[in-house]
């Protein structure tokens, strides 16, 4: 992990409080739990619920890199297993409406599937479906719906 020294100041709604001594601040770090103990997570929980609560849609995250994805999805990921007491001082734990249901969470590295045809992908994908609805005890039958779904239509390699 790469780190950069600087002297910040942290910005909250009322009040200012300048840090003065140097601290240094993770480049590339998409540790969710590590930044929160460090004091250097910007609480996106707020937005993070609003996508909880839209039901039934497929979001698909793309932004430059060093944009935050990675550290987004591990927050979406620790907020779905539960782990409220890491959220503490963030607006998602205030949030009276959400209810901390633990949810499986599917994980995709594009970078790091054979995808040289639209057949190879499909398969690698239901493959890794298929995989993680057996270890979650998830009936197959409603993973069917989601395979082919986001994909209908999308036969063109794009390099």
């Amino acid at each position: 992990m790469d780190s950069k020294k600087g002297d910040t100041a942290l910005q909250r709604k009322d009040q200012q409080v300048a840090i003065t001594e140097s601290v240094q601040i993770p480049v590339g770090s998409a540790d969710v739990k590590e930044m929160i103990a460090q004091k250097l997570y910007a609480d996106k929980t707020a937005y993070i619920t609003k996508l909880f609560k839209t039901n039934g849609i497929y979001y698909f995250f793309t932004r430059p890199c060093r944009f935050g994805k990675s550290l987004l999805l591990g927050t979406i990921d620790q907020i779905a297993k539960g782990n409220k007491e890491l959220f503490k001082a963030c607006a998602i734990y205030r949030d009276k409406t959400y209810k901390w249901k633990k949810h499986p969470v599917i994980w995709l590295n594009f970078s790091e599937l054979a995808r040289d045809n639209p057949e190879q992908l499909q398969h690698n994908l239901i493959d890794i479906l298929y995989t993680f609805a057996k270890k979650h005890a998830i009936d197959r039958s409603a993973i069917d719906p989601i395979i082919g779904k986001p994909t209908r239509g999308y036969t063109r390699k794009v390099d």
